[in-house]
């Protein structure tokens, strides 16, 4: 009885070690992950939102917000003492945990072409801006 024991106990050790094997793993479907640049030289950057056409909004947290387009990247608002920007204000600061936070697309962006960032502005903590082609709306929390 002892003995079948033993071997029963070697039987499920074996096992287990070959299902974790990393040759077991790859035949079982485990998907190949690579990784590949599409941006490089950016400073910080903190969040990023993509629109139906394929744009991506991101942000860097002490520059500003930018939208990568097929034909290029555009800056489009900029915190203060940012160069390079269509707009800068200069209520919008950088320091210790504060700066161009969050980017989100509308869900009606095809519509409405509204997007959304979460930021910080002088004598406000956190301030939600609603940016359209055509305006910018800024609505404190």
């Amino acid at each position: 009885m002892l003995k079948k024991s033993k071997l029963l106990s070697a039987a499920v050790v074996a096992t287990a070690a070959f299902m974790a094997s990393p040759s077991h793993a790859d035949t079982m479907g485990t998907p190949k992950i690579s990784a590949m640049s599409i941006l490089n030289g950016l400073e910080n950057p903190w969040d990023m939102a993509f629109a139906p056409n394929g744009d991506m909004f991101f942000t860097e947290k002490c520059k500003g917000l930018s939208v990568k387009t097929g034909s290029g990247v555009v800056n489009v608002l900029g915190m203060k003492g940012s160069k390079g920007y269509g707009t800068t204000n200069g209520d919008l600061f950088c320091s210790g945990q504060a700066g161009m936070m969050g980017v989100a697309v509308d869900p009606n962006f095809k519509k409405n072409r509204r997007v959304i960032l979460l930021l910080h502005q002088t004598n406000i903590m956190e301030v939600v801006v609603k940016l359209t082609s055509k305006s910018v709306m800024v609505t404190s929390l």
